[in-house]
């Protein structure tokens, strides 16, 4: 089974039917179950997913609060520019298109960099732990596809707050 597989047998309903099944095997007089343990391994694994998913939604807040800043200072930058394009005639869109390409960049720049952290970090714990462990190549995409996300949308937001 693949360890995705594996999450419908991290409960405590099933080490009971497993233990009440292996119990009743010929030759087995007795099963022991550390239920306490399990169930504060089960509590802290739900602690660390809590916290990875309040981390998670912080580090997106964050990222979409740089980039929002960062365009808002390009704005700012190159205001007069700005100007003179809306006075001869450029659209909103045609002002806008060059700062919302540039938080996309910059989303994309950031999921390649966060991409290859996490690989150095992989291969690193692999080499010190000498086990192997490996990471769907699908997550560095996804990574890659988020930052972009993150960027574009950071950079929409602030073009249309900061160029209206």
């Amino acid at each position: 089974r693949r360890s995705s597989d594996l999450k419908e047998f991290l409960n405590k309903e099933y080490m009971d039917a497993l233990l009440s099944t292996i119990g009743k095997y010929p030759g087995i007089t007795e099963t022991i179950f550390k239920r306490e343990l399990f169930l504060l391994i089960e509590h802290y694994r739900n602690v660390f997913l809590s916290a990875g998913l309040i981390g998670g939604i912080l580090i997106t807040l964050g990222s979409l609060f740089i980039v929002s800043n960062t365009i808002k200072l390009t704005i700012y930058s190159k205001s007069k520019t700005i100007t003179i394009m809306k006075l001869i005639g450029a659209s909103d869109g045609f002002i806008k298109r060059p700062f919302l390409f540039e938080g996309l960049l910059q989303g994309i720049l950031g999921g390649i960099i966060s991409s290859l952290f996490i690989f150095i970090l992989l291969k690193t714990a692999s080499f010190l732990l000498d086990y192997s462990l490996s990471i769907d190549v699908r997550l560095y995409g996804a990574v890659v596809f988020s930052g972009a996300l993150l960027g574009f949308t950071g950079s929409y937001f602030s073009a249309r707050k900061f160029l209206s």
